[in-house]
């Protein structure tokens, strides 16, 4: 009975710390062909999640890409609004560095350290850090993928350990050619168009008022 307590008690506050730690890619859909070098909306967000009371300074996670999917080096960027510049001295400068390295099982290893002797942290805790930008071949075949987070760790301040590790999660990727660019797919598996206040039909969502099913949106 102890061991049935004590199992049952494992997974829960294993399920909390997946719920409060992640590093996920919301799915969506991008046609054949379709290349970041000649449309800047062909790319997609990391995000990185964790206690709203809680700090963090660096984050390491390996990125497993589907064939056909490819992001060249220097690729990779961070989110502004996560890593604003910071003043030092008489200039602004950005602390946070992005590293960007392929690994031998075919991942990607992605990285986000700083090197000042400030103690620099994420602003924020939840939402995009990071933004992809990627290409698909040309030949890819319609169908659904999976583009995976493995062995994903987040530096925490003052936490036991040094925070969590060996965070994963999986996102579906649909290639399709009846897709224009890249679309973001709702949870539910949805795809609804996005339009400014016009009522032009837009691809590239920024900050900003916006109408999707029918609704008034504000992207902050």
């Amino acid at each position: 009975m102890k061991k049935i307590l004590f199992l049952g008690l494992f997974l829960f506050q294993a399920a909390l710390m997946s719920a409060q730690y992640s590093i996920n890619i919301n799915p969506f859909e991008v046609a054949p062909g379709a290349s970041s070098d000649d449309d800047d909306s062909v790319c997609f967000d990391i995000n990185i999640n964790y206690g709203a009371e809680e700090q963090a300074n660096m984050v390491q996670f390996n990125m497993f890409l589907p064939e056909g999917i490819s992001i060249p080096d220097g690729y990779i960027e961070l989110d502004e609004d996560r890593f604003p510049l910071r003043r030092e001295g008489r200039k602004d400068v950005q602390p946070f560095t992005v590293g960007q390295a392929t690994q031998s099982d075919g991942s990607i290893l992605v990285t986000i350290t700083t090197t000042s002797m400030t103690p620099y942290y994420f602003v924020g805790n939840t939402g995009a850090a990071l933004k992809a930008y990627f290409i698909v071949d040309a030949n890819m075949p319609e169908a659904e993928y999976e583009i995976k987070i493995d062995r994903g760790i987040i530096a925490i301040d003052g936490a036991e350990g040094g925070g969590p590790s060996g965070i994963t999660s999986t996102t579906k990727v649909t290639v399709s050619n009846t897709a224009t660019g890249i679309r973001s797919i709702n949870a539910d598996g949805t795809s609804d168009p996005v339009y400014n206040t016009a009522g032009q039909r837009v691809k590239h969502v920024g900050k900003g008022l916006y109408i999707q099913n029918g609704k008034k949106v504000v992207r902050k």
